[in-house]
């Protein structure tokens, strides 16, 4: 089977109508969702949760626009990632009110590739700003939460899911080993393929598990959100790069759209009855640190701007300068590349391991039942991001800019182009801008890093 379609994201491909018509569900029956979120909210149902990583995106994005152009970094594809999750979240929210079970299922992975991609990109950027550092944590936090709502279940056939996503997943192992021997790979490329890798075995360790199988399609989308942001900051910034990422662009973006495109086979006993009317307990709110009048200024704020909000993200990152390197980017089909589906072929060294593993007894604690979601995560800094989630730092030649970032790929903090926001350079530069009218962001002194 060949996918005539080359976009990482493949947004066209659930948009379309062959992906709309809805998963046949048990006669849902409700009011139309209130997703209007209260000051210091700590139980939200799950069109509230959508609605909360929208205002996190509309977050992101005021306060990005405050900052100086000077100290905005590298960020022009993290813009990108922004204004792709922004368009995703949209999506999801359609689907669901529509009810639309199909549509709805598939484009959840799509979403998830979009975050990581905005992790991956944020990292890179070097964006020190505390906001945009409280937006983004705060769209990771609901998200993860999110996702614990909307979880799958058991396909019809499991083994045949087995069997087809090993053998994805096998050929994509297959050929980041290849890419790991290329010559042109440096220290920090290989550092990133390996950690690919690790997404690849944990998506197969969750493809041998009946009840987890739906979390196949997320892991992989996470692996392509990830190898999009290496390859958009190569395109835009790092050129002597660019080929190597290319190499497995097109091949990984078209491979994980067809995992994609069969997560509704997770969601087919899905059903929206209590998916509005439930309130989900929180164990903070998400209030991006503002007082009650704060808060109620931006949700209003926020609710007069709402349905301009893709278009507000995607004129912020179409006035950078990297954007058409980036687009170029994503474009690219590689002529000699045909990207036929690897699940279709059969493969004897993949299939000799696609057995499930045995179901394990219910303990009969359904607080634990999405407990593997979390397995493997790390967040030491708190900011939302598996710690996992490389910076594009090699650690080798910090050249003493700001203790991490080396200077060649830091978005201009070293001290030397930056007029002075390494904590070292510019008389007391805090290294973390709240982008505030009150200090300028560079004095360190006044408000302790945020808004006074």
């Amino acid at each position: 089977m060949k996918l005539t379609i080359n976009r990482s994201l493949l947004l066209a491909l659930f948009m379309t109508t062959s992906l709309s018509a809805a998963v046949m569900i048990p006669n849902p029956v409700f009011a139309a969702a209130d997703d209007n979120i209260a000051y210091q909210a700590k139980k939200l149902t799950a069109p509230q949760m959508l609605s909360k990583q929208q205002q996190a995106v509309a977050f992101i994005l005021k306060n990005y626009k405050a900052i100086d152009k000077a100290k905005r970094g590298k960020s022009a594809p993290f813009l990108k990632a922004l204004s792709a999750t922004a368009k995703s979240l949209e999506t999801v929210k359609k689907a669901a009110e529509a009810k639309d079970g199909k549509t709805f299922a598939n484009n959840l992975p799509v979403l998830a590739q979009n975050i990581a991609t905005l992790n991956q990109t944020y990292k890179m950027a070097k964006l020190k700003n505390k906001k945009i550092a409280t937006g983004v944590r705060t769209l990771n936090k609901v998200w993860d939460l999110y996702l614990k709502r909307v979880m799958g279940g058991k396909a019809q056939d499991p083994s045949a899911m087995a069997t087809k996503n090993n053998r994805r997943i096998h050929e994509m192992d297959r050929r980041l080993d290849k890419m790991s021997k290329d010559p042109k790979a440096n220290a920090r490329m290989k550092k990133e393929i390996e950690r690919l890798r690790k997404l690849l075995a944990k998506a197969k360790a969750n493809n041998k598990k009946a009840s987890r199988q739906w979390y196949t399609s997320y892991i992989l989308a996470d692996f392509a959100g990830y190898y999009a942001g290496y390859y958009y900051w190569a395109a835009a910034y790092d050129p002597a790069s660019v080929a190597y990422w290319q190499s497995g662009w097109e091949y990984f973006s078209q491979e994980c759209g067809y995992s994609y495109a069969e997560t509704s086979s997770y969601y087919e006993s899905y059903s929206f009855e209590s998916y509005e009317s439930t309130s989900v307990e929180m164990s903070e709110s998400y209030d991006f640190d503002y007082t009650a009048e704060e808060y109620s200024s931006f949700d209003t704020e926020y609710e007069a701007s709402e349905d301009n909000l893709d278009e507000a993200t995607e004129d912020e990152y179409e006035a950078t300068d990297e954007d058409d390197e980036i687009e170029a980017a994503e474009d690219y089909d590689d002529p000699n590349e045909t990207v036929d589906d690897a699940a279709d072929d059969p493969n004897e060294e993949a299939d000799a391991d696609d057995d499930l593993d045995a179901e394990e007894p219910d303990d009969g604690n359904a607080d634990n039942d999405d407990d593997f979601l979390d397995e493997g995560e790390e967040d030491a800094d708190g900011d939302g991001i598996d710690d996992d989630v490389d910076d594009g730092d090699d650690g080798a030649d910090d050249g003493g800019d700001d203790g991490a970032d080396d200077g060649a790929d830091d978005g201009g903090d070293d001290g030397a182009d930056d007029g002075g926001d390494d904590g070292a350079d510019d008389g007391g530069d805090d290294g973390v801008d709240d982008g505030g009218a009150d200090d300028g962001g560079d004095d360190g002194g006044d408000d302790g890093g945020g808004d006074e």
